[in-house]
């Protein structure tokens, strides 16, 4: 999983065709949400929270996709469950639903 530690100490995944700006972030769940990478052996944390702002340099499917992706791989490699922002189990309902609302939300047909 290649994300940089950067911005507001927190992991990003950026565009690897070089467009400017994060893909997607990555933040502790504990406040202040931050990373201290001098400190990072030995670290726990109960969970990492993923995000995306949109509008993004690609299109906001693409990305959420990628942020699955992602997300599904450090869960495995960390040993942790993928969850929805209320800690319940990601579903594919879930997925679907959150696939609906980046459609609605950059004005696309929910059948393109």
């Amino acid at each position: 999983v290649q994300m940089t530690h950067g911005e507001m100490s927190i992991f990003h995944r950026h565009d690897p065709e070089g467009e400017s700006g994060a893909l997607f972030s990555a933040a502790n769940i504990l406040e202040p949400g931050s990373f201290d990478i001098d400190k990072m052996v030995g670290f726990s944390t109960p969970g990492i929270v993923l995000f995306l702002r949109l509008p993004s340099s690609r299109p906001g499917l693409e990305v959420f996709e990628e942020m699955i992706r992602v997300g599904r791989a450090l869960a495995e490699a960390l040993g942790g469950e993928l969850c929805d922002e209320a800690r319940s189990t990601l579903s594919g309902q879930t997925i679907a639903h959150l696939r609906e609302r980046i459609r609605n939300f950059e004005g696309t047909s929910a059948h393109a």
